[in-house]
C-alpha cells in the first residue's frame, strides 16, 4: 500500500469515544505496548524457521509503529514445527496511573489451519491462564507480499480487567495445542489497555484526550464488538417475524415453507469501493426497488462477518459490514417493513408468450451500455426507457393468450425540460439534472445526492445542506407516525468515505493511492428545521445505535449537524399528543 493525504482529520475521535467528551480529562488512560517491547520471552523468533516467519516477505510497514510506504514497524513472533513442539511465552510489564476497569485489545496473527496456529492464552499478574477468544477479529490484513501464506495480522478483543494503580504484567502464550498441531505459530504486533470506550483501527493509538473536532473534520470509524445494548435505537430485530411465514409470499405449511404467487428477488447488488458515491445505492434499492417496484426480497452481496470491518474491509469489493451498507440498513429496514412507501401503479406491462421466450432472441429488445465483469448497464427495455422504473411499476409476465404489452403516459411524471422524474405515488422525485433524489413520503423523508448549498423543503423538515458535496441524509420516525407528528426520530447522515492515505484524481475518476485502515468518514454538514411540535432534545447516537449524553446545539426546532459530533446517527425527541 502507498501513503497519500486526506483532508484534515482528528485521528483520535470516533464513534466509540464519543462518551468520553463529557468526562474529566484525567479520568481517561491509555496504555500502548509494542509486541517487540517484551520484558522476557521464550518465543522461537530468531532460530530455525522462526527467522523466516518473522522476516521473509513480511510487509513491516503494516506493523506498528510503521507507516505503509514510509517506515517499517516490527512484531514479536513465534514459529515451531515438526518435532520442535514448544510453547512460547512473552511477558510484558506496564504501569497503571488511574486504576479501575480497563479494556484490553491485542493485535496478533489469527490464522490457523489443519496444521495449527492461533492457539493463544494470556495471564494477568501471574493469574490463571485464559484463552484469547478469536471469534471477533477486526482489520485482518495479509502481511506477505508477494503471495499469501500463514502470516496475517488483526485486532482482537482480549478482555475487560480490573487493574489497581501501580505495576502489572501481562503474559501471552502461543502453543501447538499440547503437541496436537504440526506447527505452533503466531505473532504479536501491539496491545492496548484503555479505561474509556475505544476500538482499534490500524496502528492508530488511543488518545485519552483528543482535541475537539471541527465542523468539516472527517472522523475515524472505531467500532468494536456490538454490545447489543437494549438502549439501541437501531436494533431492528423486532421487525422479524417469529416464526417466519405468517404473512407475505413465504407461507408456512407444517414444517415446510412454500411460495405463494411468484416473488421477485434482487440478489447480489452493491456499489464497490473506491466508489465515492456508494452511500446512495442502499437507499435507492430500498425506496425504488422494495418500495415503488414492490420487490419481495433483496440480498446485498456479501456479509461474511458479524461485526463492522475497517478501512475498505479486507480490501474486498463485496463487503456489507461497512457504514454505507450496514450503517444505513436499520433505517431502511424500518421504512420497508412498516410500508412507508407505496407500490406504484403499473406504468409498463411487458407481456410475452412462451414461444417468444424460447425464440432464441431477446424479444424485449433490451439495450445495453457498459458491460463488464461486474457491470451490466441496461439503457432501455424496447419502448420502455429505464426512467420508467422511477415512475411506477415495470412488470413482466409470460403467458399465452394474454393481451399486448402496455406503456403508460410517461410525460405526466417525467418533466424532461425540468429534468425531473416523479413517482406516481408522489413519494419520490429524481432530479437527474442536479443529481439529487428527494424522499418525501409522509413518514420516511430525506435527500440523496449532490445537494451541497441547496435547501429542500420536505413535508416534515427543511434541510439546508452545507458544503458537503454528496449526502445521503434520512429521517426515520421510530414511532411509525408521520414525520411531522413523530415524537422519536432517527437521523442517518452519510457522505463520502476513504481509507487513510487514499488519494483520488482531481476529477474523482481515478484512485491514485489505495491507502489502508483506518476508515475516515466525511461528516454531513446541514442545518435542519423540524416542522411540528417543539423539540425537547437532539443528541448524538453512537455506532451501535445507543444515544449518548452529548446534546446537539439547538435553537428551538433548528440545529446543525456536522463534524463536531463525529457520528452518522442522531436522535430527535419531542412531546406530542
Amino acid at each position: 500500500m502507498k501513503k497519500g493525504t486526506i483532508p484534515p482529520v482528528k485521528l483520535a475521535l470516533g464513534f466509540c469515544s464519543l462518551a468520553f467528551l463529557l468526562m474529566p480529562a484525567l479520568a481517561n488512560e491509555a496504555i500502548w505496548i509494542e509486541g517487540e517491547d517484551y520484558a522476557a520471552s521464550t518465543f522461537a523468533e530468531k532460530s530455525g524457521a522462526g527467522s523466516w516467519y518473522h522476516n521473509t516477505h513480511v510487509m513491516k510497514g503494516l506493523l506498528s509503529p510503521g507507516e505503509p510506504g514510509v517506515s517499517d514497524g516490527d512484531w514479536h513472533s513465534h514459529y515451531t514445527s515438526n518435532n520442535h513442539h514448544d510453547s512460547g511465552i512473552a511477558t510484558y510489564g506496564f504501569r497503571i496511573a488511574e486504576g479501575g476497569s480497563y479494556t484490553w485489545w491485542i493485535r496478533l496473527n489469527p490464522f490457523h489451519n489443519n496444521n495449527g496456529g492461533a492457539d493463544y492464552s494470556y495471564s494477568i499478574d501471574n493469574g490463571p491462564w485464559q484463552s484469547i477468544d478469536l471469534s471477533y477479529v477486526a482489520n485482518r490484513m495479509d502481511l506477505v507480499d508477494p503471495g499469501i501464506d500463514i502470516r496475517f495480522i488483526a485486532w482482537t478483543f482480549g478482555a475487560v480487567v480490573d487493574l489497581a494503580r501501580g505495576a502489572h504484567t501481562v503474559k501471552v502464550r502461543i502453543s501447538d495445542r499440547d503437541g496436537a498441531d504440526r506447527e505452533g505459530h503466531g505473532g504479536i504486533d501491539a496491545m492496548a489497555f484503555t479505561d474509556f470506550p475505544w476500538a482499534p483501527t490500524g496502528v492508530v493509538r488511543p488518545d485519552p484526550n483528543p482535541p475537539p473536532p471541527g465542523p468539516g473534520d472527517w472522523f475515524m470509524l472505531m467500532a468494536g464488538p456490538d454490545p447489543h445494548s437494549p438502549e439501541s435505537i437501531t436494533d431492528m430485530s423486532g421487525l422479524i417475524e417469529k416464526p417466519a411465514g405468517r404473512r407475505g409470499f413465504l407461507q408456512q405449511n407444517g414444517q415446510d415453507f412454500v411460495f405463494e404467487d411468484k416473488p421477485f428477488i434482487m440478489a447480489e447488488w452493491r456499489q464497490k469501493p473506491p466508489n465515492q458515491w456508494k452511500a446512495e445505492i442502499a437507499r435507492l434499492f430500498a425506496f425504488y426497488g422494495m418500495g415503488l417496484q414492490g420487490w419481495d426480497a433483496s440480498y446485498h452481496f456479501a456479509a461474511s462477518r458479524s461485526y463492522m470491518g475497517n478501512g475498505w474491509p479486507g480490501m474486498r469489493s463485496y463487503v456489507t459490514c461497512t457504514p454505507h451498507y450496514i450503517g444505513q440498513f436499520p433505517a431502511l429496514a424500518y421504512a420497508i417493513y412498516n410500508n412507508h412507501f407505496d407500490e406504484g401503479d403499473v406504468i409498463s406491462a411487458r407481456r410475452l408468450s412462451t414461444a417468444e421466450i424460447f425464440a432464441g432472441i431477446d424479444k424485449l429488445d433490451q439495450e445495453y451500455g457498459q458491460v463488464g465483469y461486474d457491470e451490466n448497464e441496461l439503457t432501455a427495455h424496447g419502448p420502455t426507457p429505464v426512467e420508467a422504473l422511477a415512475i411506477g411499476r415495470v412488470t413482466l409476465k409470460v403467458q399465452d393468450g394474454q393481451g399486448p404489452s402496455y406503456l403508460g403516459d410517461l410525460s405526466a411524471y417525467w418533466g424532461q425540460w425540468a429534468q425531473v422524474v416523479r413517482s406516481n405515488t408522489g413519494q419520490l422525485s429524481w432530479h437527474y439534472g442536479s443529481k439529487v433524489v428527494t424522499v418525501h413520503s409522509d413518514k420516511t423523508q430525506g435527500v440523496i445526492g449532490f445537494a451541497a448549498g441547496r435547501t429542500y423543503d420536505l413535508p416534515g423538515v427543511t434541510v439546508r445542506v452545507g458544503p458537503t458535496p454528496f449526502v445521503s441524509l434520512l429521517f426515520t420516525p421510530l414511532d411509525n407516525r408521520p414525520l411531522i407528528e413523530s415524537a422519536h426520530i432517527l437521523i442517518t447522515g452519510m457522505a463520502q468515505d476513504k481509507q487513510h492515505g487514499a488519494v483520488y484524481s482531481d476529477d474523482g475518476t481515478e484512485l491514485i493511492e489505495t491507502g489502508g485502515p483506518p476508515l475516515f468518514l466525511e461528516p454531513v454538514q446541514a442545518t435542519l428545521t423540524f416542522k411540528g411540535a417543539p423539540l425537547t432534545s437532539a443528541n448524538v447516537v453512537d455506532v451501535y445505535g445507543v444515544p449518548v449524553a452529548q446534546q446537539v446545539e439547538r435553537t428551538g426546532n433548528t440545529f446543525s449537524i456536522d463534524g463536531r459530533y463525529a457520528t452518522y446517527y442522531y436522535q430527535v425527541k419531542r412531546v406530542v399528543e
